[in-house]
């Protein structure tokens, strides 16, 4: 009995409008990361594969690897904040299939390396074939469907680099409240939802004019972190003179968003009330947000104070 066949994936549902949990389909897997991460990749264009480092058998080879998963935590991901979405059925064409391991977390991880090359002669790396429909991933040829067990967390392992032209889309999800791929202690993105994340994404975006041509943001998200952030400027105490037609207002502004991407409420304040008014500074911000995401339809906005202090 192979080590993968405990975790196989289940029979279809035929219940209409039911998916039975050890049997969903699945058509894209995404990398989730930190939001300083997703910067970083967003600037080099591309992820790049890592050694690894947990306690994994891959982690005395000189094997690179980029982590992907299909799952989604709906109490929250302990990888980040931002998910980068891509095609599965473009990612396993022509490639070669390896059982790694299964991790005993809770839930348990099973792991699958997808890579060009040969490891055949590895004696801890077992050629897995998907269409056999006995392992936690299969591939139902017959209806070129792939289904997953959805009772397990399914780890991908791809022995490649990302660039930019081959990712689908990028999404904000939830930081998980307790748990951190990093550091559980010290992550202070820990329980951040996706609209404070997507908030403090576009106002890095603006505030360090990080070029994001290419990639494609999903209009709902850039519009309820375009919400989330206007939503967080202070109401009262402006007392300053910059207003959204002066030539000040763009780097004032962009000071503002560099604030908030920071967390740094007091210093977001001060700098706010830089502006002649509220809606100047809304103004100006929005000109700055559209300017980057011009093909999101972030609409007439009206500044709804929520910050009374």
């Amino acid at each position: 009995m192979k080590v993968w066949q405990k975790y196989s994936v289940g029979t279809p549902s035929t219940r209409p409008n039911w998916t039975e949990p050890d049997c969903q389909s699945f058509d894209a897997v995404s990398h989730v990361t930190h939001i300083s991460s997703a910067l970083a990749i967003i600037r080099q264009k591309t992820i790049r594969p890592q050694l690894v480092y947990d306690e994994s058998i891959l982690n005395k080879r000189r094997i690179l690897v980029t982590w992907t998963s299909p799952n989604y935590w709906n109490r929250g991901f302990r990888y980040g904040n931002v998910s980068f979405d891509f095609n599965w059925k473009k990612l396993v064409d022509d490639k070669r299939f390896y059982w790694v391991e299964v991790m005993d977390y809770n839930p348990v991880a099973c792991r699958i390396l997808i890579t060009d090359n040969n490891y055949d002669a590895d004696p801890e790396l077992e050629a897995y074939d998907p269409t056999n429909g006995d392992g936690p991933w299969w591939w139902n040829t017959e209806e070129d469907v792939h289904y997953r067990n959805g009772n397990i967390c399914l780890e991908i392992m791809l022995e490649c680099e990302f660039s930019t032209e081959s990712w689908e889309k990028l999404t904000f999800v939830k930081h998980h409240d307790s748990y951190c791929c990093i550091d559980a202690v010290t992550c202070s993105d820990k329980g951040q939802d996706h609209f404070d994340a997507g908030a403090r994404f576009i106002a890095a975006v603006i505030s360090e004019d990080i070029d994001i041509s290419g990639i494609k943001v999903i209009d709902s998200d850039v519009r309820d972190a375009w919400s989330t952030l206007a939503m967080s400027l202070t109401a009262n105490g402006y007392t300053g003179g910059v207003t959204s037609g002066d030539e000040a207002s763009y780097p004032l502004a962009k000071s503002v968003a560099f604030a908030h991407h920071q967390k740094r409420k007091h210093e977001q304040n001060i700098l706010s009330r830089l502006f002649r008014s509220p809606a100047d500074l809304e103004t100006a911000l929005h000109r700055l947000v559209a300017e980057k995401f011009p093909n999101t339809r972030l609409g007439d906005s009206r500044f709804t104070p929520l910050v009374d202090t």
